[in-house]
């Protein structure tokens, strides 16, 4: 009967460890391909620009195509042609949204302008920011927004003075719809009042989850956890019988 009951729990454990071990992260929205790394069109974040921009923010809202926790998140960002060292951090944060407005922010993340490239450069723009410390459910029948802004802006008379510009998905500026997010991008001239772009405009975002834990291998380890209790409960009634 022990042996039984220690196999089973061997058996368990391996399921469990099996089905922990595969549930990578997946993409639960995206606009890019895996080969996308700039493109022609960029929107300005941080640029001052009187009377027009005053700390300029920009954020792309989607619908996760399933429900997980938030890895990470893949833009198109670069830097603009002010000296690095003038130039704020960029801060990309997460928000629940509505109709491609933010709502509450999640998390937020800072980066100085030395991490990204330069954009006068067209080169390899695509960057990687990881919330996964945050653990930030996402709910697939939820709305999300990302956005890019600084805490300071930048003075500047053109878009290349913007301390940081975001991509706009190669789809989108060509007018192609089938990589589309179904929401076009937000932007806050004055960092404060957010609209939603008239035509369409998609930031190229990529947002990866994890799976949330399924019921079976909750219940395996449950299952496991039990037989554990009730051996240990056995071996220690045998030894108290034998002593």
């Amino acid at each position: 009967m022990k042996s039984k009951s220690a196999l089973t729990i061997v058996i368990l454990i391996a399921i469990a460890s099996r089905a922990l071990a595969v549930s990578g992260d997946f993409i639960v929205a995206s606009n890019l391909l895996d080969g996308q790394i700039h493109s022609n069109a960029a929107e300005e974040v941080g640029l001052v620009r009187l009377p027009f921009d005053n700390n300029t923010k920009g954020g792309q809202s989607f619908t996760p195509l399933s429900s997980g926790f938030l890895t990470s998140v893949v833009a198109l960002v670069s830097h603009g042609s002010q000296p690095v060292s003038a130039t704020p951090p960029l801060n990309v944060s997460v928000y629940s949204s509505a109709s491609g407005f933010p709502i509450a922010q999640l998390a937020t993340l800072s980066f100085p302008a030395a991490n990204f490239s330069a954009f006068s450069n067209f080169g390899d723009n695509r960057k990687t920011f990881d919330f996964s410390q945050f653990n930030i459910p996402l709910d697939s029948s939820h709305e999300y927004m990302i956005t890019f802004g600084t805490t300071n802006g930048t003075s500047g008379q053109s878009g290349s003075d913007s301390p940081f510009l975001v991509d706009w998905s190669p789809s989108s500026v060509i007018g192609d719809h089938s990589l589309s997010l179904s929401r076009n991008f937000s932007i806050a001239t004055d960092g404060i009042s957010w609209q939603v772009a008239g035509s369409y405009r998609e930031l190229g975002i990529v947002v990866r989850a994890i799976p949330e834990p399924s019921t079976i291998v909750l219940s395996v380890i449950g299952f496991t956890a039990l037989l554990t209790r009730r051996r240990n409960r056995t071996r220690r009634k045998a030894l108290i019988a034998a002593s």
